[in-house]
């Protein structure tokens, strides 16, 4: 299922990689040009399915069904700010390019991050909750850099990469424990 809202593109679909059906999303802020990573919505031992998906303002609806009970029933989920790139997109500075993968996403206690684009020695990694609050910052060293996030509450958070006091690029980080 597919939303779209300007140039902000929202998908989620149904998917057996990890032995059994879980529901996933992704969006892409540039009308599909180029997308965020996968983020599994459902960790349910058995059936996810039949994904929808609704936008209303700047909140993302996401509604399945999932048998993880015995029987099918409708699950729900909501993103307050998932319509609006909160504080990725809205001061980028043009034509950085910088790309970021972050592993393993979702995580507990310590991710990786790698920048993937010719990283600039002055740039500095902060992670956001979903109110754009700055929980974490620290320089990048050599386009590398662990982090201990087992401070941080399950939830969705964005990491971003700031060059100068423009942020460069963003990616969304999952914590789940």
């Amino acid at each position: 299922s597919i939303a779209t809202s300007g140039s902000i593109v929202h998908a989620v679909w149904e998917d057996n990689r990890d032995g059994n059906y879980n529901i996933y999303y992704k969006n892409s802020i540039d009308a599909g040009l180029s997308w965020g990573p996968d983020t599994r919505l459902t960790f349910a031992t058995d059936t996810s399915m039949s994904a929808h998906i609704a936008l209303s303002d700047s909140v993302v609806h996401v509604a399945w069904e999932d048998h993880r009970d015995g029987n099918y029933e409708i699950y729900y989920k909501r993103n307050p700010t998932g319509n609006i790139p909160v504080g990725i997109g809205n001061d980028s500075e043009a034509g950085t390019g910088q790309q970021i993968s972050i592993y393993p996403n979702p995580v507990a206690n310590f991710v990786s991050v790698e920048l993937n684009n010719n990283p600039n020695p002055n740039e500095i990694l902060s992670i956001r909750n979903l109110l754009g609050e700055e929980l974490l910052s620290m320089p990048v060293h050599f386009g590398k850099t662990s982090i201990d996030v087992s401070s941080l509450k399950n939830g969705i958070y964005f990491v971003g990469i700031k060059s100068g006091n423009k942020l460069a690029s963003g990616a969304k980080l999952i914590i789940l424990k």
